[in-house]
């Protein structure tokens, strides 16, 4: 609790110098979403044709074409892990690159709530001591496409071996994701290379941890840190000169949504490096509701002035997709 409440502190005071994010036009996505109140991921694939979705319950993805302006319509489903144990992969994240599409799960572990309604102070102790851990979460996909957009083949990785062996991070896998442990939310890719953002842990002073790496060796993941002001890591696209990263609560604090620019170089300063930069902060995300969760972040268009974005929200349905143009600083 003394975590969570330095963390909140922390965040209210780190002042937020943006402009407003500009609401350019609600999207409509057509077809039978997949647990539509729950959608956490979002990409472009190719030349905007195609979007991707996931959510964070089941283990498919869906492809949706686009069919006119601000509309798209599902297209096809794309299971992911038929033959894995568990009923979810808990996706957060998706990211395009070179004709391979890449998915994450959160990598988290859970506890279950208290329930005071339906169960004793007994059963509720003993659901209170259940801390579980979830293998299908602790998956990374690569799947291979064609001109089609089509697959033609799915490896698939973990990190949790790289977490466990990181002297930073290792403590936070036995924790639940809401009580500030492990809990992966976004991957960006570069080419061959990876970028995967964490919604926790959050660490002293706003530290966020984003792990870098090409998918064939997770093993030799480098760990950077981004610094957010109290904030995880919702999502993270890559622009022309760095990425847009989604900032926003690690649990259920009353946090803003916020955009940053982030370079991609460590936020850690030092004596030999006095001048590491801190992302800058673009805006605030105007939620579509109150229990709205700014979730899922890809990225349509850049000029020299702006970025123009789409947003999915997880707690909205069909995800509330929705086109902002963000003004670069």
């Amino acid at each position: 609790m003394k975590t969570l409440t330095v963390l909140l502190l922390s965040s209210m005071a780190c002042p937020v110098f943006a402009e407003e994010i500009e609401l350019l036009a609600k999207v409509t996505f057509k077809g039978d979403v997949h647990a539509s109140k729950n959608v956490s991921a979002v990409a472009v694939m190719g030349d905007g044709e195609f979007l991707v979705i996931g959510s964070d319950e089941g283990k498919k993805i869906q492809v949706l074409r686009r069919t006119g302006e601000d509309e798209y319509k599902v297209d096809r489903s794309i299971e992911l892990a038929e033959h894995k144990h568990g009923k979810e992969i808990d996706i957060e994240g998706v990211a395009f690159s070179e004709q391979r599409l890449y998915v994450i799960g959160s990598h988290s572990r859970t506890r279950s709530k208290i329930e005071p309604t339906d169960e004793t102070q007994e059963g509720n102790h003993k659901l209170l001591e259940e801390n579980k851990r979830r293998p299908l979460r602790e998956n990374l996909f690569e799947l291979k496409l064609n001109d089609q957009a089509e697959v033609t083949e799915i490896s698939d990785k973990s990190l949790r071996d790289r977490i466990k062996n990181d002297e930073v991070l290792s403590p936070f896998l036995k924790l639940p994701s809401k009580e500030n442990g492990i809990d992966i939310e976004a991957i960006a890719a570069v080419g061959d290379e990876l970028y995967v953002g964490f919604r926790g842990p959050v660490l002293r002073e706003g530290y966020v941890p984003v792990l870098v790496f090409d998918f064939d060796k997770p093993e030799k993941a480098e760990t950077r840190y981004v610094n957010l002001g109290g904030r995880g890591i919702r999502d993270m696209v890559y622009v022309d000169d760095g990425f847009l990263i989604v900032g926003g609560p690690m649990g259920n604090q009353p946090i803003s949504y916020q955009v940053y620019w982030w370079n991609g170089e460590d936020c850690i300063q030092g004596s030999d490096v006095p001048n590491a930069e801190f992302p800058k902060p673009l805006g605030e995300i105007p939620l579509p509701d109150k229990d709205a969760k700014a979730e899922g972040l890809t990225l349509l268009d850049e000029t020299g002035t702006h970025y123009e974005v789409l947003i999915v929200f997880d707690g909205v349905k069909d995800g509330g997709p929705t086109r902002f143009k963000v003004k670069k600083k």
